[in-house]
């Protein structure tokens, strides 16, 4: 951060708006462009604007960074182009002035700082400057950027003009970005970790709002070829949108080359880039350190707001409370404060709770520092929460249908919403306001805003696993609802932990039914009507008839995309309660008994229904709630009957994990864990074999080693005995294979780091290849095609990359029928999978 005196003398120096930038040829500098490719639905993107930022950091005046936006508010119709010129297949990719590094243009974001620094020692082949306009009255850019050979060049040139905006917001799912990073526990420390998923009100930097000379740029001043020491130029004008902010505009020049061979570009690179016009940008760094706490009825509470300055002098920062402060609460803070140079300040702010029914309040402030000089401000969004501590039943509420279809009909039942209060979910709230301190917990997911929720791959989804696995072991009565999760946790995209929560609930299945019409990749607008019944003498359900999916915009404007298809898993003992499409195997809801814990996992979400059949069942779930039931005594349950170790290399070995639970309400006695049938001796018990007794509850973790000597198939037995009143004996299957040393895997790397798949296979037009990488770091990935000689024919992938889903689409054009085999390679570890060509 510069001293406020020397920015002021370039202020006197560059006076209103026009700016004219260059150097002569002594001084000529070789920038580097990275273009971003990002979107507000992109939950790893803010790590790629994270890393950009850091790079430009690094690099001052010598790197330029712009954000392509796609498929939200900002997308701009040349993305598309780029992203098919340029081979963006996923998000956040990167291109380095559109130059190969590592034989690829489009750059995973662990790749971005190695293709700077390479570019940044690449020769300087011309010089670019920008003379720049932006009329305050006509809202109107002039530009005229001018090029400058410093060599001799044969290329075809190109001249650019990109107009830049910051501070890009808005509200809905359109703006608010998405955040995989949220308490994502690889993330720790990661300037997003402790941001929500998510972030609303997120302001959006570097956006590339308009490219005037399209993708390509404009060759119309450009000669074919150039002599050392010749110039070019273009004038480029336009009038500023209305909802573009003229304070926060800027623009980038651009020389680009502009080779064509045919209809095709073959070489797009950027020769030189100059970033014109932006203001330097005042900013307050707020923290709240303990953003949610809880406050007793009627209490008056201080909060602390910390304020940092990180310029090099003085700011005035005005606070200001942004939306409501909800009916009942009072807050009160001061209007400004003085925070000195590369200082700190704390605000306290007085929060007063009211009486009466239970009450949760979201407090929302921005401080921002006074404008001066040639400075920008930026508004800094800070808040903190409070619930009244005689809450006893509580929603966490999503960005979804489900959400907004409960609390409609919540808010309408006496009986119940006097106890209620509605919180908005959060990995950070639901760790604060633990469902374990309520007696009657709801949380739901849905495909249309909280996808991912209960599958893993939320950065949420790990504190909510444990939050909620707290809550049923402390006696809490909890609902869930989610549509898709338990299919998407099954499939190869969901993630271990996902899989041990279901296996912990005792919910199981992988099956869904559409009930919105959806081709060729589309969702369509047709919705399905379905039958959902209960079963007959059930506590909860008996009687029960409802269809779901009656869409009315005025009365029920809400809906299901599809519904997964459930079952019991065995030991678990729950017991289903809704019934789909008149077929029993298709089971909608399951109710458990656990301990002192009643809980329920529904696929046929809330919003499935219209409300006054909603109502009906949430009151049912509630009376079954509140009822007593006698003691069952002890029962066991395993989380798996088959512990199928998969291929091991003959050089490895692999520790998997059996769970013996006491699903009973009384301690369980156990007499003997012990292997048999191991005649190969590959199996081994290395730990929780000597435990005695497991709590009502509780379970314990028993470890078991598979080591094969051999290339061969090995198989065992692990018996435990104890008085369980379910069963008495119960046992686990063993199963692995041996692998020779450094031969080649099925389908997942030895090694763990890489997962793929193909469908459909055989492929007769195009298939969908599919691979995830599972590591906290880059891998070196390579993937490749090759025939049964053994012959490689097409290269798929050679690069690093992050941890992440990847798909690219698979034509069978350039093929012959036949069969093929789809290697991949992760730091030495091989897997395959055969693919059929059929024509």
């Amino acid at each position: 951060m510069k001293s406020i005196n020397t920015k002021l003398g370039i202020s006197l120096f560059l006076f209103a708006f026009l700016l004219l930038v260059g150097t002569n040829d002594a001084l000529a500098i070789k920038r580097v462009l990275i273009e971003q490719q990002t979107g507000a639905w992109c939950g790893w993107c803010p790590d790629g604007s994270v890393r950009m930022d850091q790079i430009i950091d690094q690099n001052p005046d010598r790197v330029i960074g712009v954000k392509w936006h796609n498929g939200d508010a900002m997308t701009i119709t040349e993305q598309s182009q780029f992203a098919q010129t340029f081979g963006i297949t996923g998000y956040p990719t990167g291109t380095v002035d559109r130059k190969p590094y590592n034989g690829r243009i489009a750059l995973n974001r662990g790749d971005w700082a190695a293709a700077v620094n390479a570019n940044l020692n690449s020769p300087n082949v011309a010089d670019v400057s920008v003379q720049y306009d932006l009329d305050p009255t006509t809202k109107k850019i002039t530009a005229t950027v001018t090029g400058k050979a410093l060599v001799n060049e044969t290329r075809q040139l190109a001249l650019n003009l990109y107009i830049i905006e910051d501070f890009c917001s808005g509200t809905g799912n359109q703006w608010d970005q998405r955040n995989y990073m949220s308490g994502n526990a690889s993330f720790v420390g990661h300037p997003y970790y402790s941001k929500p998923d998510p972030v609303t009100n997120y302001q959006h930097m570097k956006v590339v709002r308009k490219v005037l000379g399209g993708v390509y740029g404009s060759t119309k001043n450009v000669p074919a070829t150039l002599n050392n020491g010749q110039e070019f130029s273009e004038t480029f004008t336009y009038n500023v949108e209305p909802s573009w902010n003229t304070d926060n505009l800027y623009v980038v020049g651009v020389i680009q080359a502009f080779v064509t061979s045919g209809q095709s570009l073959t070489d797009a690179q950027i020769i030189n880039a100059i970033e014109v016009g932006r203001k330097e940008v005042l900013i307050t760094e707020v923290n709240v350190a303990e953003p949610h706490k809880m406050i007793d009825p009627g209490q008056t509470m201080k909060r602390q707001i910390e304020l940092q300055n990180p310029q090099d002098f003085q700011i005035s920062v005005n606070l200001a409370i942004s939306g409501t402060v909800p009916n009942g609460w009072e807050l009160t803070f001061p209007s400004s404060v003085n925070i000195p140079a590369k200082g700190k300040v704390s605000v306290e702010a007085t929060v007063v709770a009211p009486t009466g029914t239970p009450s949760f309040a979201e407090f929302k402030f921005t401080a921002t520092p006074k404008k001066f000089a040639e400075y920008n401000s930026a508004p800094s969004a800070g808040g903190f929460t409070s619930l009244t501590s005689n809450t006893k039943f509580i929603y966490y509420t999503g960005s979804n249908g489900n959400s907004a279809a409960f609390t409609s009909t919540m808010n309408g039942m006496n009986e119940y919403i006097k106890d209620f209060a509605f919180v908005p979910f959060g990995a950070d709230v639901i760790d604060a306001y633990k469902p374990a301190y309520f007696d009657v917990i709801f949380i739901s997911s849905n495909l249309s805003g909280a996808s991912g929720l209960f599958s893993g791959v939320s950065g949420a989804s790990v504190a909510t696993f444990n939050a909620v696995t707290q809550a049923i072991n402390a006696g809490k009565k909890v609902v869930i609802s989610s549509d898709y999760d338990l299919s998407y946790a099954l499939s190869n995209n969901g993630t271990q932990q996902a899989r041990d929560f279901y296996s912990f609930l005792g919910v199981e299945g992988g099956e869904y039914v559409f009930r919105r019409q959806f081709s060729n990749g589309q969702w369509g607008n047709q919705l399905f009507n379905f039958p959902v019944k209960g079963v007959n003498g059930d506590v909860i359900s008996n009687g029960m008839s409802f269809t779901g999916n009656q869409y009315n915009q005025a009365t029920n404007p809400y809906f299901v995309y599809l519904t997964d298809v459930l079952r019991v898993k065995a030991g678990s003992f729950g017991v289903p309660f809704l019934i789909m499409d008149d077929d029993q195997s298709r089971i909608g809801g399951i109710r458990f008994e656990k301990g002192e814990s009643k809980y329920i996992y529904m696929s046929v979400g809330f919003e499935a229904l219209v409300p006054a059949d909603r109502a009906m069942l949430i009151d049912k779930i509630m009376k079954w709630f509140k009822t007593e039931t006698a003691p069952d005594g002890p029962k066991v349950a395993v989380n798996t009957k088959t512990l199928d170790f998969g291929t091991v290399d003959t050089d490895q070995s692999k520790d998997m994990t059996i769970t013996l639970s006491n699903t009973g309400d009384q301690a369980l006695t156990v007499y003997s864990i012990v292997k048999t049938g191991d005649s190969k001796k590959a199996f081994t018990i290395v730990s929780g074999d000597n435990v005695k007794s497991v709590a009502a509850g509780e379970s314990v973790d028993v470890l078991v080693k598979f080591e094969p000597k051999d290339a061969d198939n090995y198989s065992g037995v692990i018996t435990f005995t104890t008085d369980g009143k379910n069963e008495q004996t119960t046992s686990v299957n063993l199963s692995g294979r041996g692998n020779p040393a450094g031969s080649v895997a099925y389908g997942t790397t030895p090694n763990g780091a890489l997962t793929m798949s193909m469908t459909p296979n055989p492929v007769v037009d195009n298939s969908q290849f599919n691979y995830t990488i599972s590591s906290d770091e880059s891998r070196n990935v390579r993937i490749y095609v090759m025939d049964l000689a053994g012959k490689v024919i097409t290269e798929l992938v050679n690069s690093s990359l992050s941890a992440g889903t990847y798909n690219m689409n698979f034509s069978a054009t350039n093929y012959v029928s036949g069969t093929y085999f789809i290697m991949a390679e992760v730091d030495g570890s091989k897997a395959q999978i055969p693919v059929v060509i059929t024509k």
